[in-house]
């Protein structure tokens, strides 16, 4: 593996190269796979092209057959594509929980933060502060506020509520159990409430020349929230993926559902994930193996959190609006 690795080159080249490589890969792998396990290879290869069959059936057939013949419970698009949205959080939270042993009952927050992130990055919010920004939006042009398209936002999510996931973890390091649960259920609680209340912000401030002063500033739109906020979009194919996109919304939350799962399966088998491992087993016995506690358990916070970000956004973007209500 090493010698692969010299021969394709190191940074982020490399790493391309290397994904590049294993994707070429793929066939021969599948072909060695259906010689040694044919069955288990037929049955998970039937099941993935279901489930990349599903969301155009359901929506053109399966909808329909189950209002009009027999009314079956079959999930829409609506409740599909939130589907892939928890999904994905289950997927981060278990990087917290599963993974390395920390019970966090506040993960909701993160969810909310992501949501919001993406609320103020690409809506008309900020246009009554005089803050108008454009950059490859699918807005038409002179529009108010910020337009920011999602890929870009997705990526700003990840930054921005893995840092709160690790400024989370650290005030908690010490704690364990039931000490640690209360703590994440008390900020889960808190964050909803900072939205809600940061809709009428009165702040002066004045340090020698600079005087900023605000009064009555609706920063998050209290109950009512931020919306219109811009759905994703794929101006090669000029796609939008919204709540009346039908199945696209769908595949879109595969497309997110399957990058979580490779990320969260590389690092569970990374020398991060052994750490996190040996951290839920016994931290005290981790620590005196040379496992840096600290750093550790401040990773799993941060990428956990991430998860639930991109998640999050994914979830105001696609509904077009966010609320402060995220229980």
């Amino acid at each position: 593996m090493s010698a692969a690795a010299d021969t394709i080159g190191s940074g982020l080249t490399g790493w391309l190269g290397y994904l590049g490589a294993s994707v070429a890969g793929w066939p021969a792998r599948y072909r060695g796979a259906l010689k040694q396990r044919r069955r288990r290879t037929i049955g998970l290869t039937v099941l993935l092209v279901s489930i990349l069959l599903y969301p155009y059936v359901g929506h053109e057939y399966l909808a329909a057959f189950s209002r009009n013949v027999i009314p079956l419970p079959i999930p829409d698009d609506t409740v599909s594509t939130f589907m892939m949205i928890f999904a994905i959080m289950a997927i981060g939270l278990n990087i917290v929980v599963g993974f390395a042993g920390l019970l966090d009952l506040g993960y909701v927050a993160f969810y909310a933060i992501g949501a919001y992130t993406a609320a103020f990055l690409a809506s008309p919010h900020f246009g009554s502060l005089g803050i108008n920004l454009t950059f490859l939006g699918h807005v038409g042009p002179g529009a108010a506020g910020i337009h920011i398209p999602f890929w870009f936002i997705a990526i700003i999510a990840v930054i921005v509520v893995a840092t709160f996931g690790a400024l989370l973890g650290a005030p908690t390091l010490r704690l364990r159990g039931d000490y640690l649960a209360i703590v994440t259920l008390g900020f889960g609680e808190i964050v909803p409430l900072f939205f809600k209340n940061l809709s009428s912000v009165t702040f002066s401030l004045s340090l020698g020349p600079i005087n900023i002063v605000l009064q009555n500033q609706n920063w998050t739109g209290g109950v009512q929230g931020i919306n219109p906020i811009d759905p994703p979009y794929l101006p090669i194919l000029d796609l939008v993926f919204d709540a009346r996109s039908g199945p696209l919304a769908v595949y879109l939350g595969l497309f997110l559902l399957l990058i979580a799962i490779v990320v969260a399966r590389n690092l569970e088998l990374s020398r991060i994930g052994r750490s996190w491992g040996a951290i839920r087993e016994d931290e005290t016995a981790a620590e005196m193996m040379g496992v840096n506690t600290v750093r550790t358990k401040l990773l799993a916070f941060a990428l956990g959190a991430s998860f639930a970000g991109v998640a999050g956004s994914f979830q105001a973007s696609y509904l077009g609006a966010s609320t402060s209500d995220y229980k």
